[in-house]
């Protein structure tokens, strides 16, 4: 899992704006081999004192913007074996002919996600590929959602484009149809959540963000 965010740090001078000091980045990544960024060589200590950005007790005020916030959940699903996209047609495999692929759980907005794969849909009635974000925990109300998903790569690779979804009291989704079978792909299935991603509680009167 991966962020991406732009930011700025201003160190305020305390005599004038036109003597901050600020340093930022676009679209700088963090992951768990990278969990900070930032700049080494910002300031030197000294300068603190000497170009008035720090009070008589060593005290010096530093302002943080954030923004164009991405995260990108990626995971590989592995099949069981050759024929599992095409078991509904085999005659042993009809005790099963809706399978589901899940991946690993991850965390997004103080929730845990997953995503769940159905090669040939989830019944008799959904005889084509679908994918579903399930929201883990928190059942105690609805969610809206905003994300995109992606499936495959290079000249494989198809996205679903901004979904707007509910995430309803169990955690379900209404999904996302693509017009593809999931045996045309390639074995990765990525699930960006975007800059634009918005979770909101929902109640029977208002919304309240969180």
């Amino acid at each position: 899992m991966r962020a991406y965010v732009d930011f700025s740090f201003t160190l305020l001078n305390r005599e004038h704006f036109s003597a901050n000091e600020t340093f930022s980045g676009k679209q700088v990544k963090f992951s768990y081999d990278s969990p900070a960024q930032g700049n080494r060589r910002y300031i030197p200590v000294q300068d603190l004192y000497t170009r008035n950005f720090a009070d008589r007790n060593g005290e010096f005020q530093l302002e943080l913007n954030i923004g164009s916030i991405r995260t990108l959940f990626e995971v590989d699903i592995r099949m069981p074996n050759p024929t599992y996209l095409n078991s509904y047609k085999t005659p042993t495999a009809r005790s099963n002919p809706h399978p589901k692929l899940e991946t690993t759980f991850f965390n997004f907005g103080g929730f845990d996600w997953n995503i769940a794969v159905y090669p040939n849909g989830r019944d008799v009635t959904e005889e084509r590929l679908l994918v579903f974000l399930n929201r883990l925990t928190g059942f105690d109300h609805q969610c809206r959602v905003r994300y995109m998903m992606v499936l495959g790569e290079g000249e494989r690779r198809i996205d679903s484009g901004l979904l707007d979804d509910i995430s309803d009291t169990d955690g379900k989704s209404y999904g996302w149809a693509p017009r593809i079978r999931l045996a045309d792909l390639i074995h990765r299935v990525r699930v960006r959540t975007l800059s634009t991603l918005c979770l909101q509680k929902l109640f029977s009167k208002d919304s309240e963000k969180i």
